[in-house]
């Protein structure tokens, strides 16, 4: 309804066995999309949206990373969304995540990622480069400009490999308040040996400065 000041509008989008890379051949993006979008709102701002979408793709690759087959579902009231997101891989390796975002004065938003033996595969000069992802990540906070953004961030690294990396473990705890991100605790370790570690803080608007000390030892740098 375009009389009125905010346009109102009102649909359903379906979409069958839609394979993007017949149409365009970038070679960035495989896969083959089934899916719906339903809603109705006012304005063209996404706060203005109230529906829910369900999406499939069968055979996601991007940039020649196959990643397997991919869900997602996501719906939207009264200026909050919340998604659901899965990469199933068989019965043992998976991914997901689910979050949810509040539109509702200064933005809210909370994300949670996990990895369970994620295996992306891709052939690059005539090998065939894999891994075995595990990981668990978290983000709470609010706002998203620097100066206004409120936020901690939580990530736990468990035995990974990518590549010919192995990783045995890897800890990261920071948060950002008023342009100011505090690195609590980051800690990374990998076959080799290697390790890494470092602390600190960074400010990052108005005058920009950084003291972050850090620590770094590896025996072998061909992984790398």
């Amino acid at each position: 309804d375009l009389h009125r000041r905010q346009p109102r509008y009102r649909g359903r989008i379906d979409v069958v066995n839609l394979a993007p890379d017949h149409l365009i051949a970038t070679g960035n993006f495989a896969g083959v999309i089934n899916g719906s979008v339903n809603g109705h709102g006012a304005g063209t701002s996404v706060k203005g949206f109230n529906g829910s979408a369900n999406v499939r793709i069968a055979g996601l690759a991007v940039n020649g990373w196959n990643a397997g087959d991919l869900t997602l579902s996501a719906n939207a009231a009264n200026r909050v969304v919340n998604y659901d997101l899965r990469i199933s891989q068989g019965q043992a390796a998976s991914a997901s995540s689910r979050g949810m975002v509040d539109f509702r004065g200064t933005p809210r938003y909370q994300v949670a990622l996990s990895a369970a033996h994620l295996d992306l595969e891709k052939v690059q000069a005539g090998r065939v480069m894999r891994t075995d992802i595990n990981l668990a990540a978290q983000v709470d906070g609010s706002g998203t400009a620097l100066a206004d953004a409120n936020a901690t961030a939580r990530v736990d690294w468990r035995p990974s490999v990518m590549g010919p990396v192995r990783i045995t473990s890897g800890v990261l705890r920071a948060s950002i308040a008023r342009g100011v991100v505090t690195i609590s605790q980051a800690e990374f370790a990998a076959a080799g040996p290697t390790r890494v570690e470092a602390k600190g803080t960074a400010v990052l608007t108005g005058r920009r400065r950084a003291d972050i000390s850090y620590f770094l030892d590896c025996k072998d740098v061909a992984p790398w």
